[in-house]
């Protein structure tokens, strides 16, 4: 049976930092030249980028697809955005509200509202756009591929600039394998024997255990015997890890007192 397969992309920190930067340096020189001194630096704080995940799969709304060779951008184009985006860029007393807005304030908002996208493309996917204008459609939600796990695709919001965009993974083709993050190389594998040579392991030999009253423990002193269930003619249990390794015989050795391996658990 035939399957799809697909490129499995995982963004590091250090990745969806890289493109912060990059979203961030377009979207300064598209406010400067669409929106006042006052609310410049206002989307400066309030963007945010993140990986796509299942959980984030947005509600049905209308969507302005641009996409070029390398990728394609989706940017949700609500109503609520549209609102929240001419009023930062003509300032509220000039929107109280968009649909009875004059003709002339929504000519410029739409300006805006292009060019703000164009440069958002350009910036996530690495390409000329401004050359050659994206394809522009408009659909009711992103391909619902974009939010399984490892399909790379990235989130960009900003509620000052009415943003909610969406990328597929073209966005981490396009970035340099050094603003990705490295890679930590795992060291190369060597025979378990030799492995196993380098480390060390706790024994402990139990000679047995006992029971006692508490009144006779607290009175317990000083030379006081406590006899053993266990005789030491028998085997006692050797423990690894407080699991039975193997059965043994206690003796001497050299003035010391040792263990013999008798026998498997």
């Amino acid at each position: 049976m035939n399957r799809e397969s697909r490129p499995i992309y995982l963004p590091r920190a250090s990745g969806l930092n890289a493109l912060r930067q990059r979203v961030q340096t377009a979207l300064d020189d598209w406010a400067r030249e669409w929106i006042r001194g006052d609310a410049h630096a206002a989307h400066q704080i309030a963007l945010r980028i993140d990986s796509v995940s299942q959980r984030a799969q947005p509600a049905i709304h209308l969507y302005e697809s641009m996409r070029i060779e390398t990728g394609s951008v989706w940017f949700r184009s609500s109503a609520t955005d549209r609102s929240s985006f001419g009023g930062t860029v003509v300032g509220a007393e000039l929107l109280p509200g968009f649909i009875c807005a004059d003709e002339w304030i929504i000519e410029v908002v739409d300006a805006a509202w292009t060019a703000r996208n164009r440069a958002l493309c350009a910036a996530l996917l690495s390409a000329p756009v401004s050359a050659t204008p994206p394809e522009s459609t408009t659909v009711s939600a992103p391909p619902a591929a974009l939010f399984a796990v490892g399909s790379g695709a990235v989130q960009v919001s900003c509620e000052a600039l009415g943003l909610q965009v969406i990328a597929d993974s073209a966005v981490w083709r396009s970035l340099p394998p050094t603003e990705r993050g490295t890679v930590q190389r795992r060291p190369a594998l060597i025979p378990l024997d030799r492995a196993l040579r380098r480390g060390n392991a706790q024994l402990d030999v139990m000679l047995g255990s006992v029971e006692v009253e508490l009144p006779k423990l607290m009175d317990l002193r000083c030379g006081d015997v406590l006899r053993l269930p266990q005789r030491l003619d028998r085997e006692i249990t050797v423990l690894c890890g407080g699991k039975v390794l193997a059965r043994a015989a206690l003796g001497e050795r050299q003035g010391r007192k040792c263990v013999q391996l008798a026998s498997n658990p």
